[in-house]
C-alpha cells in the first residue's frame, strides 16, 4: 500500500511541474506577442504622425 501511495504522489508531483512549467511557457508566449503587437501599433502611429500630408488633405 505505500508503494502506490508514494508511486502516485511522484506521479502527481510530475504531472504538477509539467503544468507550471506549460504556464509559463504560454505566460513568456502570451507576453511575447503582446509586447510585439503594441511595438508594432507604436511604429505604425510613428509612421502617420510623420507622414506629410498631401495636397488632397490639406484642402
Amino acid at each position: 500500500m505505500a508503494r502506490v501511495t508514494v508511486a502516485t504522489s511522484a506521479a502527481v508531483a510530475v504531472a504538477a511541474v509539467a503544468l507550471v512549467r506549460q504556464a509559463r511557457q504560454r505566460a513568456d508566449r502570451d507576453a511575447t506577442a503582446y509586447r510585439d503587437g503594441y511595438l508594432d501599433g507604436l511604429r505604425d502611429v510613428r509612421r502617420g504622425l510623420l507622414d506629410k500630408p498631401t495636397p488632397q488633405e490639406d484642402q
